[in-house]
């Protein structure tokens, strides 16, 4: 959606009010303005000779969208590249009105706000990368948790959004919007160390080379960062990418290998009695175990075909999926020994296939599509498993041994063995979801 227009040459005369100031400014119109006839005759006679022609200016706009709605559009690389990134998910505000922020340790996804409205870890917000769903259903932690950090952000090619829950071929998660990513199939070579404050540090390789009729894309993504906590973050990333792509704009398909692992530990919530008392700093912690643990694996293909007269799309992905989340809410309220931390595990398996068909015709001389057959299909095996108290109030599995913290009471890092009340809680899922959009009109 591009807008043009042209300013034609003219003739332009500075106002004789304007030569005026800038003979003041420098310094020669006192004589002019002690004779005020004179002064404003010699005024028009140089605003006459300083009449010239201006060349043509040719103005070029791009609208954000060639989507029909303004709660919908797109944004290109060039506008992503421009904007300075905290972290990965912060691509996602690029879509007007939608805000990333965190808490608990920067490995945990994030927390979403759309519009106002508190999405919690993206429960509300549909979220596709290269085809592969992001959400992650009957999570441990929340359900449709969108952990991004697996990303890359120097890769995405674009972002599709739309916003409002009106969209039903989204899917369930959709219900305030959605938002899609793809990725470049070509970067130049490059690698890329930064440094800063609070033990900030990473490194980029990002490269491509031409490989078996097609392009082989290579990334590795190095990440470290303590956060200004007194205990800190420690939050070590590693992420890599591998994709190659053949064909053209129209006819291709790609490949899609990409792994990312990530540890923190979490400074959470405290009381604000225990700041305003002296306890600990406004950035101290009561729970110096608190923390995560996370993998994300996986396998995509995508086929495209365009003509004239259609288009056919099909993807099909497999992913791997570990979460341990160690958190502590109310520190020493059931258990004054052992303290109440708990675990939150998630290990699952996901797979499944998108595929579309689109017939293109004309109605009264404009093309539209007329007809869109949709199936999507996606499978999830998961499986979350924790020891629990028998009243199901909190989790005490930890990941550390013992250890005292200068800043607070310590508390216990090992689940009691041989306690009558303990006793092992296994949830486990096994979720089957087939849907299929039928056929559009």
């Amino acid at each position: 959606m591009c807008h043009e227009h042209r300013f034609e040459p003219a003739r332009f005369r500075p106002p004789a009010a304007v030569l005026a100031l800038v003979l003041i400014c420098a310094g020669a119109a006192g004589p002019a303005l002690a004779a005020s006839g004179d002064a404003w005759d010699a005024t028009d006679e140089s605003a006459s000779d300083a009449q010239q022609n201006l060349e043509t200016v040719t103005i070029v706009a791009t609208g954000v969208s060639n989507m029909d709605a303004a709660s919908a559009g797109d944004v290109g690389q060039g506008q992503l590249a421009a904007q300075p990134l905290l972290r990965p998910a912060a691509v996602l505000e690029n879509v007007p009105g939608l805000i990333v922020t965190q808490h608990s340790g920067e490995g945990k996804a994030n927390q979403y706000f759309l519009r106002a409205f508190n999405l919690d870890h993206g429960t509300d917000l549909s979220t596709e990368v290269d085809g592969m769903p992001v959400n992650m259903p009957t999570h441990a932690h929340g359900q449709g948790y969108t952990d991004l950090n697996f990303l890359i952000p120097e890769l995405v090619s674009d972002l599709h959004f739309k916003k409002g829950p009106y969209y039903a071929d989204e899917g369930d998660f959709a219900t305030a919007g959605a938002v899609r990513m793809d990725l470049v199939n070509e970067v130049p070579n490059s690698a890329t160390l930064g440094f800063g404050e609070d033990g900030y540090r990473r490194a980029l390789l990002l490269g491509s080379t031409a490989f078996g009729n097609g392009t082989l894309l290579g990334a590795g993504d190095i990440y470290h960062n303590d956060g200004p906590f007194n205990h800190p973050d420690d939050y070590n990333r590693l992420n890599g990418v591998l994709r190659y792509h053949k064909g053209t704009a129209a006819d291709f398909f790609t490949l899609t290998a990409m792994t990312y692992s990530g540890n923190w530990n979490s400074t959470d919530q405290v009381p604000q009695h225990a700041i305003t008392d002296g306890v600990i700093g406004r950035f101290g912690t009561l729970g110096p175990s608190d923390g995560g643990e996370s993998s994300r694996s996986s396998f995509s293909f995508e086929r495209v075909r365009r003509t004239a007269s259609d288009q056919v799309q099909f993807s099909a992905y497999v992913i791997r999926y570990k979460l341990d989340l160690w958190s502590t809410f109310t520190y020493f309220l059931q258990d004054p020994v052992n303290g109440d931390q708990m675990l939150q595990h998630d290990d699952r398996v996901v797979y499944g296939f998108n595929g579309s068909k689109t017939w293109y015709t004309s109605l009264w001389a404009d093309p539209v599509p007329t007809c869109s057959v949709l199936r999507d299909a996606s499978m999830t095996f998961a499986t979350s498993a924790s020891t629990r108290r028998s009243s199901g109030n909190t989790c005490t599995r930890n990941r550390m041994p013992r250890s005292q913290s200068p800043m607070a009471p310590s508390i216990s890092r090992t689940a009691p063995s041989g306690q009558g009340h303990f006793a092992p809680f296994w949830a486990c899922a096994r979720t089957i979801s087939i849907s299929t959009s039928g056929t559009k009109c």
